[in-house]
């Protein structure tokens, strides 16, 4: 992995989910006061949907950029 990659990966699985669950949670629970369970099964099976799709998009470019002369060292 180059610096890029691995700079994507971090925003990509770690930083954007975490302001998503932090947003969301203050939003819906306690400015909207919605019940807190429904608010968490929400935003993780949101979050659930995200780590697939990014993961997929992740996987492909990543493929994509790969040489054989990668595989073989």
């Amino acid at each position: 992995m180059n610096e890029k990659t691995k700079f994507s990966f971090v925003i990509l699985f770690v930083l954007l989910p975490i302001i998503f669950i932090i947003s969301s949670i203050s939003w819906r629970f306690f400015i909207v006061g919605k019940n807190f369970f429904a608010v968490i099964i929400d935003v993780f099976g949101i979050l659930g949907i995200y780590y697939i799709f990014v993961s997929l998009l992740f996987s492909f470019v990543s493929i994509k950029k790969m040489n054989l002369r990668d595989i073989e060292s």
